[in-house]
């Protein structure tokens, strides 16, 4: 009995041997990667199932849009989508208009690392989630798919929130808030800009030196955007400073639309849908001012410090 137990141990160890020689000659196949997350993963915020896009490289730009009634033009759309086509689509995901979405917003919900106005996995009924993205430039995007200003003003009860969160998220001595406009944005998904005031001492002002420049007898306080001095493209509203209900602007959506229903504001040089822009900044004398602008290149020319 002992030595049929032995020659079976012995043939159970040949056996495998044999069995490791198979796997070590023929390594098991490397799993599959994932598929590139779409778009309704990203809306569904649930990515886990799939591959965020990694660095936009490709333009994939298409040219020859024309803005405000034909008399400019878009020079460039950085996505795939037909001719002027706005927002994005599951064919631009290598697209850098469409970057945000595919890449930066992706990695914010597949790490959940990043500042936001709800959990992905609880969110509000009536409300968009925003997110404040940790990209070295910082944007306030939200998980729908929301092409732009124009879209976001028509649902301001949806999309308030977005202001808010971002009034909530920059340093107000050294920083502003910007929406870009149809003709001025790089991306085809809604963000706001918290970008770097620009220098009252330097030699572009910006936006400053016209705001610091408003005497307080034509400060506008009430919850409407007013036409400033005779800037036929820039309209504001003002917090003046140490006001006691504090520094926040509410309803801005709706005064954004407001002044985009005004059919009388809606020609070329006033504020014409497509260079229509928003912004937000602190003046030297420590008021608030919330504004539309028309002005062909967009807010960030206007509340943004200029780029190196």
């Amino acid at each position: 009995m002992a030595q049929f137990t032995g020659v079976l141990l012995i043939l159970l160890s040949a056996f495998a041997s044999l069995i490791e020689a198979q796997a070590q000659g023929k390594p098991s196949p490397s799993p599959k990667p994932p598929p590139a997350c779409s778009i309704k993963d990203i809306r569904q915020m649930d990515v886990s199932k799939c591959a965020c896009q990694p660095q936009h490289k490709d333009t994939c730009h298409k040219s020859g849009c024309k803005a405000c009634f034909g008399v400019v033009d878009i020079q460039y759309r950085y996505t795939k989508s037909p001719h002027c086509a706005v927002g994005c689509t599951d064919d631009d995901k290598e697209c850098t208009g469409c970057g945000l979405w595919f890449s930066t917003l992706c990695t914010c919900l597949r790490y959940d690392d990043c500042n936001k106005t709800a959990p992905y996995s609880n969110p509000p009924a009536n409300q968009a989630i925003f997110v404040l993205t940790n990209s070295d430039e910082r944007l306030v995007t939200t998980t729908d798919l929301l092409p732009g200003i124009l879209e976001m003003a028509n649902n301001p009860s949806r999309y308030e929130v977005g202001w808010k969160f971002a009034q909530g998220n920059y340093d107000r001595k050294t920083h502003a808030l910007a929406l870009n406009s149809v003709r001025s944005r790089t991306h085809e998904q809604v963000h706001i800009h918290v970008c770097e005031k620009p220098d009252v001492t330097s030699k572009e002002p910006r936006i400053m030196e016209i705001l610091d420049n408003i005497p307080k007898k034509d400060h506008n306080y009430s919850k409407h955007f007013k036409q400033v001095a005779n800037h036929d493209d820039l309209y504001c509203r003002t917090i003046e400073a140490g006001y006691p209900g504090g520094d926040v602007f509410y309803d801005v959506l709706e005064g954004i639309k407001e002044v985009l229903d005004n059919k009388a504001l809606n020609v070329d040089g006033k504020i014409c849908h497509d260079f229509a822009g928003a912004g937000i900044i602190r003046d030297s004398h420590y008021n608030m001012w919330a504004c539309v602008t028309g002005n062909s290149k967009g807010p960030l020319d206007l509340f943004c410090k200029p780029s190196k």
